[in-house]
């Protein structure tokens, strides 16, 4: 189109008489003006990283160093849609745990270590009892299991524990002991197949 016919239509039209390029940065920029006109919302800025870490140790430090619960270990067990009114014995014995330990209360540090002392069989002589006291328990239930149950018992969300360690024992009765890492880390044996002497209940 030549700039007599481009002349013609704008007189025709009545629209402005600007060259294309000049007319579509004006409709841009009264676009853009429009959009800045809009509210618009955005989401609200998260904490930092480090932040949240100097947080979690901020609130550690109102922990006790180590805690000692005289009552016997138990698992997480799987549980299901049906066991939110079915009673099962294991899940009733799950409940009954974290209802007495959070009675007792217990807190949960970021940076853990947690020691399982499960009570010895009644079957057990008396000679085989005092050989295997503070001896390593090979069998079941896991370590792992035990761990999850106190961290969920203690915690809604435990995905802000970050480093931890379970370990379990024979002993005479049942006790779980909630170490802070770094008390862990100063006061274990080298060799951790026996139970420092502290943490293991007394005979009787």
């Amino acid at each position: 189109m030549t700039n007599l016919s481009r002349q013609a239509w704008a007189n025709y039209l009545g629209a402005p008489n600007v060259a294309p390029q000049a007319h579509r940065a004006a409709v841009s920029g009264a676009k853009a003006a429009a959009r800045t006109g809009r509210s618009t919302r955005r989401p609200a800025g998260r904490p930092g990283i480090a932040a949240s870490v100097t947080a979690t140790q901020a609130s550690d430090a109102a922990i006790p160093a180590v805690q000692v619960f005289d009552v016997d270990p138990v698992p997480k067990p799987r549980m299901t849609q049906r066991d939110k009114w079915g009673k099962r014995p294991c899940v009733l014995r799950y409940r009954a745990y974290g209802d007495e330990l959070r009675l007792r209360g217990l807190r949960m540090p970021h940076r853990y270590s947690l020691i399982f002392i499960v009570a010895m069989p009644a079957t057990w002589s008396a000679r085989e009892k005092e050989a295997a006291n503070g001896l390593p328990n090979l069998r079941r239930p896991d370590a792992t299991n035990l761990a999850k149950a106190v961290e969920d018992i203690a915690l809604q969300k435990d995905e802000a524990l970050w480093d931890g360690r379970s370990r379990k024992y024979w002993g005479y009765r049942g006790r779980v002991v909630v170490l802070k890492r770094e008390v862990d880390l100063l006061s274990s044996v080298d060799d951790d197949a026996q139970c420092p002497e502290a943490y293991l209940p007394a005979a009787g």
